[in-house]
C-alpha cells in the first residue's frame, strides 16, 4: 500500500467523518471501527491509519473553531499539501454556515450563552500564560511559526493599549469538560468586554477562520462579549471589511507603530 493518499481516498475519509458528525448530532448510534474497516476494504489501508486520518480532520475542524467528533482528538501531524486537500474537501462537503451563526448570535447577547450547561469553565489570565495541556496537540514547524507571529502581534497590541489607553489586554482559558479539551482566546479587554482573535495574515482564509473561532469562543465565556474583533498585521481588503462589518466584528490592524480600529456596531 502506497504511503501517499489518493484524492478518492481522502475524499471518502472526509465524507465518512462528516457522516459520523451528522449521526452524532442526531443522536444516532454508529461504530467508528466499522467505518474504518469499510474504508480498509475499499482502499486497503489499515483501520488504524483511517483513525489517525480522522483525527487530522478533527484538527482542521478545531482550527476553524468548529466542534470536532468526540473520541477523535485533533492530531496535527499532517503535511501541508494533504492539510490543504482535506481543508478544501471539508469546505465543499461541510461548509461553515456563517449566516446561521449570525442569526443565532444576533438574537441577544444573553441568548448567546444559554446553551452553556455547566460543562464549560472559563477564566481570564495574563497574556503569555500557557494552557495546562500544551502538549495535547503536536504542531508542525509551520504552525509554530504562525503561532509565534500571532503571539508577537498580540504582545505589540497589548503594549500599545497600555501606553495609549491604559487598558489591560488579557486572554481567556476555556475548559470544555465534556470534550476533555482546552481552548485559548488571543485577547480580552475587560473594560470594554471585547473578545479578540489574532491572525498572522489578513487573508480571506484567516479571516473566515477567525470568524468561526470568535463565535465559538463567545458561547463559552462567563462574561458575554459586547464586542468581537479580529487583530491583523495590516488592513484587509474592502470586501473583507464589508463582510466583517455585516457580522458586527471590529477590525484592528497595525500600521507603522500604531494600531487602528474600524468599528462595527456592538452585538
Amino acid at each position: 500500500m502506497s504511503d501517499n493518499w489518493s484524492d478518492d481516498e481522502l475524499e471518502a475519509s472526509v465524507k465518512a467523518y462528516i457522516e459520523m458528525t451528522k449521526k452524532s448530532a442526531n443522536g444516532e448510534k454508529f461504530s467508528k471501527t466499522s467505518v474504518y474497516r469499510s474504508l480498509n476494504e475499499r482502499y486497503g489501508r489499515s483501520p488504524k491509519a483511517y483513525e489517525y486520518r480522522m483525527q487530522n480532520i478533527s484538527y482542521i475542524y478545531d482550527q476553524q473553531g468548529r466542534p470536532w467528533l468526540k473520541g477523535l482528538k485533533p492530531l496535527s501531524n499532517v503535511g501541508v499539501h494533504v492539510f490543504e486537500q482535506i481543508k478544501g474537501l471539508v469546505e465543499v462537503y461541510d461548509p461553515m454556515e456563517i449566516g446561521a451563526q449570525v442569526t443565532a448570535t444576533s438574537k441577544s447577547s444573553e441568548e448567546l450563552l444559554e446553551i452553556k450547561d455547566g460543562a464549560t469553565n472559563s477564566r481570564r489570565v495574563p497574556i503569555g500564560e500557557k494552557k495546562e495541556d500544551p502538549g495535547r496537540i503536536v504542531r508542525s514547524k509551520k504552525e509554530l511559526i504562525i503561532r509565534q507571529t500571532e503571539d508577537k502581534l498580540v504582545n505589540r497590541y497589548k503594549n500599545y493599549l497600555m501606553d495609549k489607553s491604559h487598558l489591560l489586554l488579557e486572554k481567556n482559558i476555556i475548559e470544555l469538560k465534556s470534550e476533555g479539551a482546552t481552548l485559548e482566546t488571543d485577547g480580552w479587554i475587560q473594560e470594554t468586554e471585547t473578545l479578540i482573535e489574532a491572525k498572522s495574515e489578513s487573508s480571506r482564509e484567516n479571516i473566515r477562520m477567525a470568524i468561526g473561532q470568535l463565535f465559538d469562543y463567545a458561547r463559552h465565556l462567563d462574561t458575554t462579549p459586547s464586542v468581537l474583533a479580529i487583530l491583523l498585521p495590516d488592513r484587509p481588503s474592502d470586501d473583507l471589511i464589508e463582510l466583517l462589518s455585516s457580522l458586527k466584528i471590529n477590525i484592528i490592524y497595525e500600521k507603522g507603530n500604531e494600531f487602528f480600529t474600524e468599528w462595527a456596531a456592538k452585538l
